[in-house]
């Protein structure tokens, strides 16, 4: 099965596009209000994963999400970008002794698709819905440091902890694209992943309404969801990870 996958994969990715006339780029930045949910199972150690938005947004150092598409007549280039890095710190304490935790993550996503329009439906010369077919790669990479300083008595410990995940996916998908009319417009997207190749399972779903703005610029908004499961085997034990990531996306994009 792995074999078909990457098979077909690189048989389209290196497909050579026909000469086309249709040519723009488009860049923009979107804000995606997650929440995380899931969990998480190291060796003899669970717990479970429910961070909200509010959150996310309350310990955030550094935050962008930016996604890039080319399309050059029927076929298109994507890179959808997303960097997080929280920061947050937490104290206990009963009296005799006190507890000081700290935690960093940095979270990575890059996605990186090649497309081409299957079909497309025209009316007075103007694409009214079209089918894009994708295929291309996920990228995955969570740092986390954790460490505790415990006091008790007049002395002291500290205990650290470093867990690095980072994987490769294999991701095929669609998207459908309805326009209403030259301002509103309909996107529907989804795509599924991992054939344990880098993660076990991944899949998305995207739902957007764009409006146009005048200058070819464009905002939008709608609902994602995201996600993941994973296994791998580590120093700790065998280490399983199911995240989910879902809620509202708004962003703006500008064509050249």
């Amino acid at each position: 099965m792995r074999n078909v996958v990457l098979t077909v994969l690189v048989l389209f990715l290196f497909s050579k596009p026909a000469i086309a006339q249709d040519n723009w780029t488009e860049m923009g930045l979107y804000v995606f209000a997650t929440d995380v949910s899931g969990d998480l199972e190291v060796g003899n150690f669970s717990t479970d994963v429910d961070v909200s938005f509010s959150d996310i947004l309350e310990n955030l150092d550094i935050g962008v999400l930016g996604l890039v598409e080319h399309r050059s007549g029927d076929w298109m280039f994507i890179l959808d970008l997303a960097y997080l890095s929280l920061e947050a710190d937490n104290k206990a304490s009963n009296g005799m002794a006190s507890v000081k935790i700290g935690t960093e993550a940095v979270q990575s996503i890059v996605e990186g698709f090649i497309g081409h329009r299957l079909y497309k439906k025209l009316e007075k010369n103007k694409t009214k819905y079209a089918i894009d077919v994708l295929a291309g790669a996920r990228y995955v990479n969570i740092d986390l440091d954790t460490s505790a300083n415990v006091s008790a008595l007049g002395t002291g410990a500290k205990i650290a902890l470093d867990s690095d995940i980072d994987f490769i996916d294999p991701v095929i998908g669609s998207r459908f694209r309805y326009n209403i009319n030259k301002t509103w417009g309909i996107s529907i997207y989804g795509d599924i992943g991992g054939f344990g190749i880098g993660s076990e399972l991944t899949w998305q779903a995207i739902c957007l309404v764009n409006y146009n703005i005048e200058n070819d610029y464009r905002i939008y908004a709608g609902l994602r969801y995201l996600h993941f499961r994973y296994e791998d085997d580590t120093a700790l034990g065998n280490l399983e990870w199911e995240a989910n990531y879902s809620g509202p996306v708004i962003g703006f994009a500008k064509r050249f």
